[in-house]
């Protein structure tokens, strides 16, 4: 008798088992893989899909540098990127702002675009100065001052310049340089944004005055990085525009039954 008790016992015991058992197992097929939860999480983001991502992270890219107490002089690094209407990138460069407790400003703009299928790349100066007339109504008038040139000179090396030409009339300085300013990657614009290096500016036609501009503290990989990504997606910019868009065959008509 408690052998047979032992047996049904035992039997009821092996029943249980193969139920947990086939619990476990069917549970397990049916729960997802991680995997199968996160596969579509990570992409590989495109070269305009990171430079996006990056002009939203503006700290990174811009940062105020002063570079000696006793004058309060201080930088502004901004790297200078633009759309076309088809989200195309149709501008790459980068912009100096020199600002001192005078109040003399100094803007330098450096830039790639496309026009008629070719790269120009241009610089503009702008010179500013602030005169306050009522310090608490924070009135200011503004003069702006004509440029004629700039040089940009790093180790003692001339890295560009450029000169207004004599018969220029008008303010405004914005000509186009003899510099390929996307060669190596764009290196003429990295450099304009890590600073420590010096910019002569010409006030007038043989006056000029050199002025040194700190280092950038925050230009990080990420500062190189959007100009490598700028440059690629302006070069690729420049090939569809080169495309022919295909011809139209004339005199094509269809009858329908």
């Amino acid at each position: 008798m408690a052998l047979i008790k032992r047996i049904i016992l035992f039997i009821i015991t092996l029943f249980f088992i193969v139920i947990l058992l086939l619990g476990a197992t069917t549970s397990f097929s049916i729960e997802p893989y991680e995997s199968d939860v996160y596969q579509n999480t990570f992409k590989v983001l495109s070269p305009k899909e990171q430079l996006i991502n990056q002009l939203n992270i503006k700290k990174e890219f811009e940062e105020v540098t002063t570079l000696e107490e006793w004058t309060e002089r201080y930088y502004v690094f901004t790297p200078l990127v633009d759309f076309d209407d088809d989200d195309d990138v149709s501008i790459c460069g980068a912009q100096l702002i020199i600002a001192e407790p005078s109040g003399h400003h100094l803007k330098y703009e450096f830039f790639t675009s496309i026009y008629k299928n070719e790269f120009q790349h241009h610089v503009i100066l702008k010179s500013l100065i602030l005169s306050l007339n009522n310090r608490e109504e924070e009135d200011f008038e503004h003069f702006e001052q004509k440029l004629y040139g700039f040089e940009v000179i790093k180790n003692n090396q001339l890295i560009t310049n450029l000169l207004r030409p004599k018969d220029s009339k008008g303010i405004t300085f914005d000509l186009l340089s003899y510099h390929d300013f996307t060669k190596s990657r764009g290196k003429f614009y990295k450099t304009i944004l890590e600073g420590g290096y010096d910019i002569r500016t010409f006030f007038f036609p043989e006056n000029s005055r050199l002025i040194p501009v700190a280092r950038n503290t925050w230009f990080l990989n990420n500062s190189k990085s959007i100009i490598d990504n700028c440059i690629l997606e302006l070069r690729n910019n420049k090939s569809k525009i080169r495309k022919p868009k295909g011809e139209i065959m004339e005199d094509v008509h269809y009858r329908v039954g």
